[in-house]
Order: structure tokens, then sequence, then C-alpha cells
């Protein structure tokens, strides 16, 4: 229609257009409000919150609280929030006899018992299914039906799952409750995922991403990008699923609330850089996750915070720490026990520790952890685990010759992963059970023999269709993403006109000719995405067609095999009548054409030289790039001449090794799409070239293995026989070192003397290794006791020799001169060890020597002396640090005489009073994650603390501290502590 027609018609019907912009205004305004409520959930809460603030009917207190509970629900706020909310609903309900109040507490009640034991929640969330059946209530079916679908997920039955939620997303379609849409999309793409379904997983992903987004629902967007990622890192895309990751934890930090939603992110990201053997970087943000899991006690907080603890037991396990390792693994299952979490989570936990211990051929602990977690398994009514578990069972048992109960078991688990569709664990039952029957009944272990071949066959293709399916699914989700943006272009066009539409309502003249105008764009809009569509479908038919290829290059080390098949699929998509790949070998200067075929046959390959820059082969290898030629004079390479060619590098890292080639007798058979897929292909090439190469060079190398074995059989004879005395030399060194640690101890005070003499006390004593550098001295006289704790250079061995020369000189310097003052026998002790070690001020001297805290206690009090060690004294709930003096005791000696003071400390003793002497191993131990000393400041804060307890409990806290603090750090140094405490007079 022209403009003069539009305004011929406009002069016509003036009336009934200003009637039909009313309605237009009015219909832009319904669609705008629609909108903004969706995009302001958040407001919605806040507004609901206001309302319950308000005394209010019971009846309308209901609704409030069912409105406020599908809200938070929708929003996805946390546990926290919601579980209040729920139960002060079915409370209130319950005690009204609401029917429909009391069904929609069930359901949300449910929730608090999801991740915590999914017996109850099933339980729950069933209960609220019928009561809504009955009431005929279709949102709060919806509710229920999402529930139950969620019940079914956690006890592996996927499809039924699966049944629920496609109801559940109809149902809130049918009412349009769009923010549920959004949420039923991404559970499925969450179900899709351990199904190993990734094109379908990453396409509801996405779509649960866009609705979230376009709702203005953060927390949901959220989660979906970290699905997303969860779904990438499945399929091995490691950097796409660390942008996603780090998408989700953009979002999640918005919100107060999410710690421990933000700390599973951390969790996924360490693990992919684990998958790269980045150990380090994992660690960094493992230390994240285990910082904000700690400060969220909700379930999701537990939750994280045992998979963090799993994953660090992971990482010590693989770095062959293993008792670090069992450690972590059991602080995992202690999180969960610890918050009564009796899901699938902790079921895992306990399987850890089995097979660990299985690793360890401790097969009876590892059938007491499997029996653990099959009972575990059951009461949760987690299937997948509960099979795993009479898997390992049906393996320990064989070990442990229980042929009975491994018969029975692996029946059970072969029966269990048949009904839940678990390929991997029936295959392994079917191989535990022909190993069990080989040596009684030949024909059924045979029969196993079969299945457990055919299940593996089967795996085998599983997993080659879902490596195709992951090239697809990550090709879908760029393609969701490109249009994504395109949509995202339309709706700004679509406000455009939106706008000049809302100005049409005041001169509908320019309205009708925006009208125009939109049409106009609409049509192009989809002459545009009509245009998108049939390109994306090429590259669909592209991607399948370069996923078979690669997949088939991959499975095969013949590459003369794999070169049919390559030639056979490339002639189903464009004509290539000649194709060759060649080596390039730079020291030769040459190319050398590995296969060359024509028109289907072998031909013999040639040569070419790099001098020969007139060819396309050297300018590919040259160049680095790909050489097209669709209508130009080509140089024939041998026999026919081909009429257009595409040539195409083979690039591993930064290297040209070779080329590749088809080439047509047709003119212009190679435009820009073919030689994409012919360069998507040449990496598969690249790869396969370098498979064969690395097997051939295997086959040189086992005939030179075999030739080295018989010289390498004499070698280990030889090897054997000096092993054996090496093992008794070595048995000999541990039981002297042992000896050692026995004469040691012997010289330190009995502990019967130490009560005797002071009373209440307690000792930390802990060697870094066997034997110690650290010890502790006392000697009682008539009138006072002298106690000392001291610190030599060094630990092991160099050390327990000075601390053998430290005590003999130390009786000495007391039982036979007689010297009690502190600080003499300080003095004396320097020049004594400076004597018996012929120490002088040679810098090449044996300059070791000790640090020591020594005391005198007598009726009248304290005298102190130090050699560069304080006396810490607790009274009140003050501490009072009394610093020795700054030189050691023997070691080099820059002044003229060496002199130790004494410190009499006169103490009101009318009130409980502890002593604290220490060497310097406690303070000086440093942490893993931030490197830093546990502190002398930290230290004396603890003494304060726990002074005025017993001593057990002063030294269990001391311990747990230091543990705490220490985490999986080796010790540093010898560590001894001595407190003591003086009866008050």
């Amino acid at each position: 229609m022209s403009i003069s027609e539009c305004r011929a018609t406009y002069q016509l019907s003036r009336s009934a257009a200003f009637l039909c912009v009313g309605v237009m205004a009015l219909l832009f305004a319904l669609v705008e409000v629609s909108i903004a409520q969706q995009l302001r959930l958040s407001t919605t809460i806040d507004s609901l919150r206001n309302e319950l603030q308000r005394t209010s009917p019971e009846r309308e207190r209901i609704e409030t609280l069912i409105a406020l509970s599908s809200a938070l629900v929708s929003y996805g706020a946390s546990e926290a929030e919601t579980t209040p909310v729920a139960e002060e609903l079915l409370d209130l309900a319950q005690r009204s006899s609401n029917e429909r109040g009391v069904a929609w507490g069930l359901c949300f009640v449910a929730r608090r018992y999801e991740y915590r034991d999914n017996i109850l929640f099933s339980r729950y969330a069933y209960d609220a299914l019928h009561r809504f059946d009955v009431l005929r209530d279709t949102l709060g079916l919806a509710f229920a039906e999402r529930a139950v679908a969620s019940s079914h997920f956690y006890q592996a039955d996927y499809d039924l799952a699966l049944r629920f939620y496609n109801q559940a997303l109809e149902r809130f379609e049918q009412v349009k409750y769009i923010p549920q849409v959004a949420w039923m999309m991404y559970y499925k793409g969450i179900l899709y995922g351990y199904q190993g379904n990734y094109i379908f997983s990453l396409s509801n992903q996405f779509k649960a991403l866009r609705l979230f987004e376009q709702l203005g629902i953060t927390l949901g967007a959220a989660a979906s990008n970290k699905d997303l990622g969860v779904a990438l890192q499945k399929i091995g895309s490691l950097n796409k699923a660390l942008e996603y990751f780090r998408k989700s934890l953009a979002e999640f930090r918005r919100h107060t609330s999410t710690k421990a939603r933000s700390a599973t992110v951390y969790l996924h990201i360490a693990e992919c850089y684990e998958a790269r053997s980045d150990t380090a970087q994992a660690l960094v943000y493992l230390d994240s996750a285990i910082v904000l899991a700690r400060q969220d006690r909700s379930t999701f907080g537990i939750i994280a915070l045992s998979g963090v603890e799993d994953l660090y037991g992971n990482i010590a396990r693989q770095q062959g720490n293993i008792s670090r390792a069992k450690e972590y693994f059991r602080a995992a299952l202690q999180v969960l026990d610890s918050a009564n979490i009796r899901g699938n989570d902790a079921n895992f936990a306990v399987y850890r520790l089995g097979t660990l211990a299985f690793a360890l051929k401790d097969y009876a602990a590892a059938s007491v952890y499997f029996h653990d977690m099959l009972e575990r398994s059951l009461r949760s009514g987690d299937k997948r685990n509960s099979s795993r578990a009479m898997l390992w069972l049906g393996k320990a048992e064989y070990e442990l010759n229980n042929i009975t109960d491994a018969t029975r078991y692996g029946r059970e688990a072969l029966a269990a992963a048949k009904n839940i569709g678990q390929l991997e664990f029936a295959t392994s039952s079917a191989e535990i059970l022909a190993k069990i029957y080989e040596q009684s009944d030949t024909k059924t272990s045979l029969g196993y023999t079969k299945l457990a071949r055919s299940l593996r066959d089967s795996i085998a293709t599983l997993e080659r269709s879902q490596q195709l399916a992951g090239l697809e699914a990550l090709y879908n989700l760029d393609r969701e993403q490109s249009l994504s943006e395109l949509l995202r272009k339309d709706n700004q066009t679509q406000t455009i006109i939106a706008t000049r539409q809302r100005w049409l309502l005041i001169v509908v003249g320019v309205m009708l000719l925006g009208v125009l105008v939109g049409a106009i764009i609409l049509r192009r809009l989809n002459a545009r995405m009509k245009s998108t569509n049939e390109e994306l479908e090429r590259q669909t038919i592209r991607i399948h067609a370069i996923s078979k290829i690669g997949a088939e290059i991959a499975s095969n080390l013949n590459m003369e095999r794999a070169i049919v098949m390559i030639y056979q699929y490339i002639n189903q998509l464009m004509d290539a009548s000649i194709l060759n790949i060649g080596d390039y070998l730079p020291h030769e200067s040459s190319i050398k054409m590995r296969f060359l075929i024509e028109k289907g046959e072998f031909a013999p390959p040639p040569t070419v030289k790099m001098s020969e820059t007139h060819r396309p082969a050297v300018r590919c290898v040259l160049e680095r790039r790909a050489i097209v030629m669709n209508d130009e004079d080509i140089p024939v390479l041998v026999g026919v001449k081909p009429a257009s060619l595409v040539y195409v590098p083979l690039i591993s890292g930064e290297r040209v090794i070779g080329v590749f080639s088809v080439q047509s007798l047709k003119k212009n058979s190679y435009p820009p799409e073919n030689v994409e897929l012919l360069m998507a292909i040449s990496a598969y090439i690249t790869t396969a070239l370098q498979n064969a190469s690395a097997f051939a060079q295997i086959q040189v190398q086992q005939t030179e293995l075999e030739q080295q074995a018989a010289a390498i059989q004499l070698a280990n004879t030889a090897l054997s026989e000096r092993n054996v005395h090496l093992e008794q030399l070595t048995g000999k060194i541990t039981d002297n070192i042992a000896y050692a640690k026995t004469i040691q101890h012997a010289i330190l005070p009995l502990e019967s003397e130490i009560t005797e003499t002071l009373g209440e006390h307690f000792i930390l004593y802990k060697p870094m290794e066997m034997i110690s550098g650290d010890f502790y001295w006392l000697q009682r006289s008539e009138f006072s006791t002298l106690v000392a704790v001291i610190d030599c250079t060094g630990h092991g061995i160099p050390g327990a020799f000075m601390s053998m020369v430290g005590n003999d000189l130390l009786n000495q310097i007391v039982l036979e001169k007689g010297i009690t003052s502190p600080g003499w026998i300080l003095t004396e002790l320097h020049y004594a060890i400076r004597h018996a070690l012929k120490q002088t001020n040679d810098i090449d001297s044996n300059q070791d020597g000790m640090d020591v805290c020594l005391c005198r206690i007598d009726d009248s009090g304290i005298t102190f002396a130090g050699a560069r060690r304080p006396l810490y004294i607790v009274q009140n709930g003050e501490i009072l640090t009394i610093e020795g003096d700054t030189k050691p005791v023997g070691g080099f000696q820059r002044e003229a005489k060496r002199q130790f003071s004494s410190k009499r400390l006169d103490l009101d003793l009318s009130s409980p009073t502890m002593l604290y002497l220490t060497s310097d191993g406690y303070a000086d131990q440093n942490n893993r994650i931030t490197r830093e000393k546990f502190g002398t400041e930290r230290l004396e804060r603890l003494f304060t603390d726990i002074a005025s307890k017993d001593m057990a409990t002063q030294r269990t806290r001391l311990e747990q501290a230091l543990a705490a603090h220490q985490d999986i750090t080796p010790q540093r140094d010898d560590i001894t502590l001595m407190g003591i405490r003086l009866a008050a007079r």
C-alpha cells in the first residue's frame, strides 16, 4: 500500500483509527506490565514479605505464604531463606485444616530434605502430589511434579525423572509460569548431562539461561552458567567450561547468601585445572572454595565443603601421600555425617575410602567400607551407588577368598546395573563373575567373559557416539549463542519499532508509516533468519562429516586404511579425484609424499624439492596457509593434470610437519566452505600421522627392548642380590636409630619423677624425625628444682648427638660442681660445649649450639635464665613474657667473655599461675595456604586462653591448634613445650 493510499484510508476512517489506537495503547500497557512483573520478581518477594508483617486472617496469610514460597523457589533463593517460610505455611495450614495450604506446605518443606535424606524428600513430594491431584490445582501439581522428578533423579531413575520434569514443564507452560519453565529446562539439562546426552544438555541449559536473563533471575542465570560449565567439563572442553564457570562466579558474588554456591564453582574450576595436571592452580581455587564453604553452614555449604575435602584427597592420592588422602576422605565423610546428610554425596565419600583401601590391598578394610556404603545407599534409595557398592563388595570378597559372598554380590551388582542402565558397572560385574567361575565352572566363566566383551564393545560404541555428540553439542552451543545474539539485535529493532508505535498513538499517519517500515524491517529480518538457518544447516552437515572422519582416523593406527576412509568420506562431500599427504623434511629440504591416491587407486608418491617454489605444496609450507587454485594453470605433480586443488598445511604446535591436498579434474570445485572443512580435517590427520609414527617407533623399540631383555635380566639378578644387601643394611640402620631413640628417651626424666617434683604439668614432645634435637631436663635438690627445655642445633641424628652432650654436661655442672644459679649454669654450659666440640672462632670450626629456657623453682619464687628463649607466665588471664639473653649456648663467640644473666621473679602465688617453657618449633611451624608461621603472638594468646584449663585439656588444645594450622604441611622442626602449674600458697 502506498503512502497516498494510506492517507486516503486515514481520511475515510478517522474515528475508527482513533479507536484502534486506544485498543493498541491498552495492549501495549498490558504487555509491558506483564514483562515488568516477571522482571521484578525480587520486588514481588519484598512486597510479600511486607504483607506478612501486617496482621491478617489465617486464610489470607496462608495465600501470602504460598505466593512467597513460590516466588522464593522461582528466584533461586537459598534453603535458609525458603525453609522458615515453608515451615510456617505448613504449620499454619495444619492448625487451620486448610487442605490447599497443607499441600503447598508439604511441597515446599520437602526441599529441606532434598540433599539430606532422599527417602523423606520423596515421601513429602508424593504426599503433596496426591493432595494437589485431589484439589485439581494445576500450578500445585507442577511444583509437586518438579520435586518428585528430582527425587527420582537422585535415585538414578532417570527415565522416570525425565517424565515428571516434562509433565511439570507442560503444566508451567499451561499456566504461563515462565520462571519455573526456565527452571525445568535447567533441571532437564542436568539430567541429560548425567545420561551423556550432551547435545540436549547444553541446549536445555542455554534455553534456561536465556529465559533467566530475560526475567532478571540472576541466581538462575548463575546456576545455568555453572551447569553449562559442568557439561562442557564432562566433554573435555575445559577452556569453554572455565569461561562459563567464571560467568557463574561473577553472578553468585553479587549475592551475599550464595557463598556455598560460589564455593561449588571454585571447586569445579579447581577440577578443570586438576584435569590439566596444573595442581598448583587447582590448589589456589580449592583454598578459595574451602574458605567460602566454611562460612556457609547450609546444606549447600556442607556438601561444598565435603567436595573440597574430597578433591584435596584426590590430589594427595595422586601425589602418593596415601595417609593424607585418607585423612581428607574421612574429613569429607565426617562433614556430611555431622550434619546428618544421608544422600548420594555421603555414599560416594564412603566409596572413596573403600577404593583407597582396595588399592592398598587392605581388602578386609575395603569390605567394611563397601558394606557401609551399601547400607547407606539402600537407606537413601541411591540405586547407582548401591549397584557400585555391590560390585566392589564382589571384588573385595573375591580377594578375601570368600567365594560364596563374592558370587552373590557379583550377581546382585550385575542385575542392579542392568536395571539402571549402567554399562560400566554391568561390565565389571560380568568380569568379576567370569574370574570367580574360572576355576570351578569353565562354561559359566566363558559365558560371563563373552557378556563382558559384548558390554565393553557397547561401551566403546557409546563413547565414540558421545565424542561425536560432544562435538555436535559444542557446535550447537555456538549456534545457540549466535542465534541469541541475532535475537538480541532483533529485539533492539523491535524496541525501536515499539517506541515509534507509541509516538504513533499521537499522530496516526506516522503510526501507519511506522507499521509499514516495521513490516519492511521484519521481512528483511525473516530473510536474514532464513539465510542464517540455511547456513546453519550446511554447517551441521559439515560438522557431522568432520566428526565422523575424525572418529575413523582416531580409531586407526593403520594409516593406509585411514587414508582410504578419508578419501571415501571426502568424495561424498566434494569432488576429490586426487588426494595426497606429504611429510615436510626440513633437513632434506623437501616434501616427501607419503600417500597419493588417484581415482581411487594408490599411486607411487613423489618427492618435491623446496626449491620448486612454483609448486602449491611448497607454497603451502613456506606460507603456512591453505593454497586454493580453482581456475588456474596448475603444474602436474604426477599422473593427470588437475583443474582445481587445495593444499592445507599440517601444523603441530608451531611447526609445519606436512601437507594435505585434494584435487579435482573440474574447475572451481573448492568454494570457501569446502576449504574450511578440509582445514578442520587436517587437524585429525596431523594427530593420526603423529600417532602412526609413534606406533611405528614403538614397534622398533619393542625389538630393541627384547634384545635388551636378556642383558636386563642378568643385571636384575645382580641388582636383586645388591638389594637384599641394602635391605639388610637399611634394616640395621633403622634398628640402630630405633635403639638410639630408646637411649635418648632413657635420658629424659621419667613421667613419675616429673609429677612427683613439679605436680600439675604437661609435656608436648614431637620430634620431627625418629630421634630429636630437643630435650627436656629436670634436677631436684633439697631446696629447689631446676627444669629446662633445650633446643639443640639440627634435628634427627645430629640433633640427637647434641642433646646427649648437653644432657651430660648439665648433669656435670649441677651434680658435680654444685652450681644451681640458672645464669651461671648456662655460662658454664657454654664454655663446656665449646671445649667438648673444640669450637674456635675460625669460620671453618664447628659452630653447633643450644637455645635454652631454664628455671629454678624454690619456696621464695622463680629464677630464670634463657639463651635465645623466653619464659611465659600466665596469671589472672594476663601473660608475662620474660626474655632471655640473645646469645646461644655454644657456637661462635664474638665477645671476649660470654656471661648469661639470672632474673629473679617474685610472684604472688595466691592465684593460679602457669609457666610455659618452649623450643621454637611450635611457633615457627608454617602452614600450606598462607605459608605463615604459627607465630609467637598467636602462641601467647593461646597460652592465655588455656591457662585456666586442666593439664590434659591444655595439651589437647595445643595439639588441635597446631594440627589445624599445619594441615598437610610437613613438620619443619622438633617441637617441645612444657607447661607447669605452680601450687598456690
